[in-house]
């Protein structure tokens, strides 16, 4: 392997650009405190990674193991610009597919996923089945859950809307503005292949969709029809408002103020009472998605003041 595609080697071309100043605007990027950002233009980190696009995988791997954002930033351009290229084999970009997959971890934050998950995994699934996206959509992280929803955008592309739409389903109850924004972006490009499923969407989702994803969304529809869904927004607002000052269903014993998410969660799961809850395990009912630590405690917490338990602790 020539010297000048090691990782190694890119790493020392890429500190030779950096700039404080530039750093001072990118600390957004950091994924924690233990990311290091250099101060790089993301201009120069593309050029680069298309002069290293021939780097092997073993290499690119050694790059997203980095504590630089930006060498991170090169390895995921890379996959992207071999994932893109006509000349990469189906073994290819099965390798290409697996790695991002298996290093999840270290492509963990919004501008590492928008940079390749449309090529890498999107690309890779066109004629494949797409199970794997709506277990991510339903992942406890959120750069898994905003891979699911970006990797549409080159199915959308192709023609091929129905896992936009119904990914866009999963991630409506949604507690990261990220995910929101995500979503909004892909109803609008399926609305731009497929305008009346959108306003199907709409009819049944604008009330209770967030409005950020809402926005989003109809975009590129005309003015009275942006009005008429915002006006069925504000009604849907209203009813939650009304909702709060409404006696609690009767039958349920379950805690009261566990956030909408939650609620969602454990009515889609079956689960409207506490005998229902215990026949789950905590490991169960934590995997569903909008159940977080606080609404865990709390039916932890339900179910022992009524001398009850998950099903794992009996």
């Amino acid at each position: 392997m020539p010297p000048e595609l090691r990782a190694e080697q890119f790493v020392n071309r890429l500190k030779s650009y950096r700039s404080p100043e530039v750093a001072d605007s990118h600390r957004h990027l950091a994924s924690d405190k233990n990311d290091i950002i250099l101060g790089i233009r993301m201009g120069q980190v593309f050029a680069l990674a298309k002069e290293f696009i021939d780097m092997p995988l073993d290499e690119v791997e050694r790059l997203l193991e980095s504590p630089i954002h930006e060498a991170r930033v090169g390895a995921v351009s890379i996959m992207d610009f071999q994932a893109r290229s006509k000349k990469t084999t189906e073994k290819r970009r099965k390798e290409l597919f697996d790695l991002y997959l298996r290093r999840h971890d270290r492509i963990d934050t919004w501008d590492l996923v928008d940079r390749s998950a449309v090529y890498v995994v999107g690309g890779y699934l066109i004629d494949k089945p797409r199970k794997i996206l709506h277990k991510l959509a339903r992942s406890k992280k959120m750069s898994e859950r905003r891979t699911a929803i970006v990797s549409t955008l080159y199915l959308i592309g192709k023609g091929d809307v129905d896992d936009a739409f119904n990914l866009a389903g999963i991630l409506l109850d949604d507690e990261e503005d990220l995910i929101h924004k995500a979503v909004g972006w892909a109803l609008r490009y399926a609305g731009d292949k497929d305008r009346r499923r959108l306003l199907r969407f709409l009819d049944q989702y604008a009330a209770s969709m967030p409005r950020t994803a809402l926005r989003y969304a109809m975009e590129h529809l005309d003015k009275k029809q942006r009005d008429h869904y915002l006006g069925l927004k504000q009604e849907g607002k209203n009813q939650i408002m009304m909702k709060k000052v409404t006696p609690k269903k009767q039958g349920s014993d379950l805690p009261e103020k566990l956030g909408a998410p939650a609620e969602r969660a454990l009515a889609g799961a079956g689960i409207r009472n506490l005998r229902h809850l215990m026949k789950f395990s905590e490991a169960e009912i934590k995997q569903l998605h909008g159940v977080g630590p606080n609404a865990l405690g709390k039916l932890r917490q339900a179910l022992a003041d009524k001398g009850l338990s998950f099903a794992d602790q009996k």
